[in-house]
């Protein structure tokens, strides 16, 4: 994706980041302002703008992290805000002080000016509005009115966030198509500037009358109008068109060959009964524009003048141009400035140019200076050509920034449709510079957490972390990542650092309470997720975490309390759902158990852990048949799911179908050769099979692998009938690509017995 000019970019961006804070949109300011933020990190500007979002975001952690930098006035001026945000009154004053001794006062008071909106525009409102329907349990409501906003205004980042949990999913091309376009191509100028001119918006004429170097009616010389109206740093255009308003062609006239070559024009033959002067050179043309035009006294004729002093006040508040007498004594109504005298009442004909006096001395000092066609078209050319290329930046710019929402938009859906491959394909498609960010890091590791890919997801957290050491959001998952790996150190550490940021926050409890659960200290544990409760009502998470706890220490009506809390609080969490099925399966409820199983399936159908929850549940009503089916579509979810082939191998020994059978059995040794329970079912299944041979030499390795299955395997040797003996003890199977739903999905290591008893074990 090439990037637009720089300083377009920074524009468009500032301007949309400062719309959302006054439109009380922090967390789309936020995202706008670490979009800024990334294309260019050392500049200033952007950093306060960043951690100013983030302030009043309620980041105020990370706010302080970006402006932890005495040698910048602004950068303590925000530091010491957040300290008082914090309680930490004297840090920030100190803070203060310090940096005022460095840089002193100068840099006090100077900065840009930016307008304030004072009411808010109808695409804000509706987005509250769905925020307000999402929180209060009302999906429908609220994909109504993120989907009115994004109408109205298709840059409010909180409406995607808000329609990534609703289904279905508008198409984004949809909302954005009508606002995005291919930007102007950049064409040649005409000969004449005006057609370059006309096409943007420029001021019209006062009707004051009053010119480029003619003061107004208030003796004040009038400035030139800005082209270009700042709200917020951007560039905009007025909305008037040039008007014709006065008479005469609408075009400059074309300068004569000779004049352009530099020898004098031939001196015109005056029509009688007409006003227009002789022209009389004194010097070529060429030599004029190099000295300038307040030496000069060539003069054009009337359409040249009328044209020239139209398109003077075209562009500045011009008056018609002529040359006066020698200057008289100042009278009421008359204003004078150095060279020229200027009534106030216009002439009774504006093309009457009196001609001076060639032997006044002061004809040539009084006199001011005519407006010459050759140079006011060079400066017209000029600023149509800027008028054009700036029109071009800012919609690439505006472009630039519809693709990249486009995409950060679809990479969340997926993600939250746990779409996660998409998720990362399309994160791929970013700049590099704006994938250099924590939220993107995170949204890779939560994808690929999600495909159960731990290591890589461990270190998509650690660069989050890097760039935002105080970052809360999403760190649940990260915690939750650590327990799964049974990073007993470094999650400690990791509750520590987010307890000591913000002790406040549901995401540190969490942290924390993954470290009790950790040890199985699981009372400990539900406390802590309590806690995470009662600092954000709203966050489901520690309801689901809690309701694990209590399954944990076999507390089923309290975990199927906790569980329904969490579903009430977000109805599209599929592990509170997984969590009730396994609440119902234990306590032998297979038709609710299902129920909730599928319900989970719906929610995330990418994940095989689920998938194979349902298969259990048939398995154990016996309906091996469907079971059998439910297991293939999980091991084509994950096929190197160890689970997932020990339980379909399973099902196919119940059905009479060893071989088959047999072949997933030998996969499994291949893949998890210290798993004693493969071997001894494999040798099992040898002995259906009538191979007495090979089943005691795979059923001695079961042994050498664990001892305690030494009476089962004796039984089993002189049944002869491959049938399960008693006393079989529970061994973990593990599998290093495998992973999860219970604390963020059912795990794909499991307990053989378990698998064999249609159990589902109790892994966060």
């Amino acid at each position: 994706m090439q990037q637009p000019p720089l300083i377009a970019l920074q524009v468009r961006l500032r301007s949309l980041a400062w719309y959302c804070l006054d439109e009380d949109l922090n967390r789309s300011a936020v995202f706008y302002a670490e979009r800024l933020y990334c294309l260019d990190p050392s500049n200033h500007d952007s950093r306060h703008l960043y951690a100013t979002a983030m302030l009043r975001n309620g980041q105020t952690p990370s706010a302080a992290y970006v402006v932890t930098n005495l040698d910048c006035l602004e950068c303590t001026r925000i530091y010491a805000r957040c300290c008082e945000v914090q309680g930490r009154n004297r840090l920030g004053r100190d803070a203060l002080e310090e940096s005022l001794r460095r840089n002193g006062t100068a840099s006090l008071g100077v900065g840009g000016l930016r307008e304030v909106r004072l009411a808010r525009d109808e695409a804000s409102v509706q987005c509250s509005m769905g925020n307000l329907a999402a929180k209060g349990n009302q999906p429908e409501v609220a994909r109504q009115h993120y989907l009115r906003a994004l109408t109205l205004n298709p840059l409010i980042w909180e409406a995607y966030e808000g329609l990534s949990q609703q289904s279905p999913f508008p198409e984004l091309d949809n909302l954005s198509a009508a606002r995005r376009k291919a930007p102007s191509k950049r064409r040649a100028l005409s000969d004449d500037p005006m057609d370059d001119i006309d096409e943007h918006a420029l001021p019209p004429p006062v009707a004051s009358g009053s010119g480029f170097f003619t003061p107004g009616p208030n003796g004040a010389s009038a400035p030139a109008p800005s082209l270009f109206g700042h709200r917020n740093g951007t560039a905009k255009a007025p909305t008037t068109k040039i008007t014709n308003a006065a008479a005469g062609p609408s075009r400059l006239p074309t300068i004569p060959a000779r004049q352009a070559e530099g020898r004098p024009p031939a001196a015109k033959k005056p029509r009688s009964q007409t006003a227009a002067p002789v022209v009389r050179p004194t010097r070529p043309a060429a030599q004029e524009l190099r000295k300038g035009s307040s030496s000069r006294s060539t003069s054009v004729d009337l359409p040249g003048t009328r044209r020239s002093t139209r398109l003077a006040s075209t562009l500045a508040k011009p008056q018609a141009v002529k040359k006066p007498p020698p200057p008289a004594p100042l009278q009421r109504g008359m204003k004078r400035i150095p060279g020229r005298t200027v009534t106030k009442e216009p002439p009774a004909r504006i093309d009457e140019v009196r001609e001076p006096d060639a032997h006044s001395p002061s004809s040539h000092s009084a006199a001011s200076p005519p407006v010459d066609a050759f140079a006011m078209r060079n400066t017209m050319w000029e600023v149509a050509e800027q008028i054009h290329q700036e029109q071009i930046d800012k919609e690439e710019a505006d472009n630039w920034i519809f693709e990249i929402v486009r995409i950060m938009a679809k990479a969340t859906r997926a993600l939250a449709n746990y779409r996660c491959s998409e998720c990362l394909e399309e994160l791929d498609k970013l700049p590099e510079s704006q994938q250099r960010c924590a939220w993107v890091y995170c949204l890779i590791g939560r994808a690929k957490y999600e495909m159960t890919n731990y290591q890589s997801a461990e270190r998509a957290f650690q660069m989050a972390r890097l760039m935002d050491p105080h970052r809360q959001e999403d760190m649940e998952i990260y915690s939750t990542l650590l327990w799964h790996l049974s990073r007993e150190v470094a999650l400690s550490f990791l509750a520590q650092e987010l307890v000591a940021s913000d002790s406040r926050s549901p995401q540190a409890w969490v942290a924390v309470g993954n470290c009790f659960s950790l040890k199985k200290e699981h009372a400990h544990a539900q406390t802590c997720f309590r806690r995470a409760a009662r600092c954000a009502p709203d966050f489901a998470y520690a309801y689901t975490l809690s309701g694990h706890e209590a399954l944990a220490t076999d507390e089923t009506e309290k975990a199927l309390s906790l569980f329904q809390t969490a579903v009430r609080t977000d109805q599209r969490h599929y592990n509170a759902w997984y969590g009730l099925g396994r609440a119902y399966l234990k306590q032998m409820k297979f038709r609710m158990a299902e129920y909730h199983f599928r319900k989970a399936v719906d929610l995330n159908p990418s994940n095989a852990v689920l998938v194979c929850c349902v298969g259990t549940v048939l398995e154990k009503r016996g309906q091996r048949e469907n079971a059998l089916k439910v297991y293939d579509t999980a091991h084509a979810l994950a096929p190197t799911s160890a689970m997932v082939l020990f339980r379909r191998a399973k099902v196919l020994v119940e059905l009479q179908r060893y071989q088959d059978a047999v072949r997933d059995l030998l996969t499994l040794r291949d893949t998890v050769p210290e798993e004693a329970n493969v071997a001894y079912t494999l040798g099992r299944v040898y002995l259906l099979l009538g191979d007495r041979i090979e089943a005691t030499r795979t059923l001695a390795i079961a042994q050498d692998l664990e001892h305690k299955l030494g009476p089962a395997i004796k039984m089993l040797l002189e049944s002869g009938q491959g049938e399960d003996g008693p006393g079989r003890e529970e061994t973990r199977l593990t599998n290093a690509g495998g992973g999860g739903a219970g604390r963020g999905g059912p795990e794909l290591s499991v307990s053989m017995a378990e698998a064999s008893t249609m159990d589902v074990e109790d892994v966060p």
